[in-house]
C-alpha cells in the first residue's frame, strides 16, 4: 500500500463539484462498531501497560480488513499506517482531511480517491467513514453499511436488543452513526440569520455550528458542519433522510439570502471578491486565516456570479491545502532548504495558493 505522500496532491474529494456545491461541499458518515468479548480500546490499557487485547483485537480487526476489502476496497495505491506512531503534523494532515477523528487509532487505512477510511483501536474498536462531496448522505451511507455488511461475517459486533449498537460513549448507542453534511454559509452569517437557523435546527436533533478546522480568529470563514445529535432511536436510513432535509434546507436559505445580498450590495460584494483575488493571486506571504477568509471572501462571489474567470472547486480545494499541516507535509516533501518556520510556512502558502489561482 501507499505511504503518506498519496495525501500531497492538490486532487481530492473536494475537487469535484455539482449542482448543490455551491452551498453543500460534503457528506460524511462514519459507524463505530466494537467487538464482543473484549474491552473496549479505551478501557483496555494504562499508560505504559504492556501489550495486551487491544493489540490482539487491532491485528484481528487489520487482517480482517486485509482480507475481505483488499484488492477491491483498498488497492496498491491506499494508505495504511499507524497515526499514533505519526509525527503531530501528519496527524493534524490526516484531521484536516477528514480521513480520522481525535483521539489517533492504532491503525488507519484509506482507500486511494479518501472516499473511505477504516480507523481501529480509537474509542472504539472500528470505525468506519465515508466521505463523498455535496449532499450525497445516502450515497455515503449505502458505501458504509456495505463495508459494514462485509466485516461483520468475521467480526463478532457488541449489539443489544435493546440499544442497539454498543460503544464507549452513550452517544454512540443505537445506530452507531454519526453523519454530517459541511455547508457554506457566508450570506446567511451577514445578514444575522444563523442564530435563528441554528435553534430550529437543534429543535429537531441536529446541530448546525462552526466547523472547528475553519474557525478563523479574525474573520469568518462561513463553513458549518451540520450533524445529528441522536444516535438512538432512529433507523440509520431515517436519519440520514432527515439530514439530507436540513441540508437541502439550507442550500435553499443561503441561496435565497445570496440573493438578497447581491441585490442589495452586489457592487461591494464584487469588489470585496476582486480584492480578494488579487491579493491571493500577488501575495508573497499569507498566513493561515488570513488565506481562509479572502478564500471565503472568493468563493462568495464565484457562487454570487459575481466573479466568472475562477471555479468554485478551485477555491473549494484551497480551503483545505492552504492549512498549516498541508503546507509543512508540502515543504518536508520538497525538501525545502528554509524548513517550515512561519515565514517559509507563509511564503509557501502564497506560491502554491498562486500557482491555483494563475489566471
Amino acid at each position: 500500500m501507499n505511504d503518506l505522500s498519496s495525501l500531497i496532491r492538490k486532487t481530492s474529494w473536494f475537487s469535484t463539484s455539482d449542482e448543490d456545491t455551491d452551498v453543500a461541499i460534503s457528506s460524511r458518515v462514519r459507524l463505530s462498531r466494537n467487538l464482543s468479548d473484549h474491552a473496549y480500546p479505551s478501557l483496555s490499557r494504562s499508560p505504559g501497560e504492556e501489550p495486551s487485547d487491544a493489540d490482539a483485537v487491532t491485528e484481528l480487526i487489520g487482517e480482517t480488513v486485509r482480507a475481505e476489502l483488499m484488492p477491491d476496497v483498498f488497492d496498491a495505491e491506499s494508505l495504511e499506517v499507524q497515526p499514533f506512531k505519526l509525527e503531530p503534523l501528519v496527524s493534524q494532515l490526516l484531521i484536516e482531511r477528514r480521513l480520522v477523528d481525535e483521539p489517533m487509532p492504532q491503525r488507519l487505512f484509506v482507500s486511494s480517491d479518501e472516499s473511505l477510511a477504516i480507523a481501529i483501536g480509537a474509542m472504539d474498536h472500528l470505525r468506519i467513514s465515508t466521505l463523498l462531496h455535496g449532499i450525497h448522505i445516502d450515497a455515503a451511507l449505502a458505501a458504509a453499511q456495505a463495508i459494514d455488511k462485509k466485516l461483520e461475517g468475521s467480526l463478532n459486533f457488541a449489539v443489544s436488543l435493546d440499544l442497539g449498537y454498543l460503544s464507549t460513549s452513550i452517544m454512540n448507542l443505537g445506530t452507531a452513526l454519526r453523519a454530517s453534511v459541511l455547508v457554506y454559509l457566508p450570506a446567511l452569517s451577514r445578514l444575522g440569520r444563523i442564530d435563528e437557523v441554528q435553534r430550529s435546527i437543534r429543535a429537531s436533533d441536529f446541530d448546525l455550528t462552526p466547523d472547528d478546522q475553519f474557525t478563523v480568529d479574525d474573520g469568518e470563514s462561513g463553513v458549518f458542519r451540520l450533524s445529528n445529535r441522536r444516535t438512538l432511536g432512529f433507523e440509520e436510513n431515517v436519519l440520514a433522510s432527515k439530514l439530507e432535509d436540513h441540508a437541502r434546507a439550507l442550500v435553499h436559505y443561503e441561496r435565497v439570502a445570496r440573493e438578497e445580498l447581491v441585490e442589495t450590495g452586489g457592487p461591494e460584494l464584487q469588489d470585496s471578491a476582486y480584492r480578494s483575488l488579487g491579493i491571493l493571486r500577488h501575495a508573497r506571504r499569507l498566513e493561515a486565516d488570513e488565506t481562509l477568509t479572502l478564500l471565503s471572501s472568493l468563493r462568495l462571489g464565484i457562487v454570487a456570479e459575481l466573479v466568472s474567470d475562477v471555479a468554485a472547486e478551485i477555491v473549494t480545494s484551497l480551503f483545505f491545502l492552504s492549512r498549516d499541516s498541508h503546507i509543512r507535509a508540502v515543504i518536508q516533501q520538497t525538501g525545502g532548504a528554509d524548513g517550515d518556520g512561519d515565514e517559509n510556512i507563509q511564503s509557501a502558502r502564497a506560491r502554491l495558493v498562486r500557482e491555483a489561482l494563475a489566471g
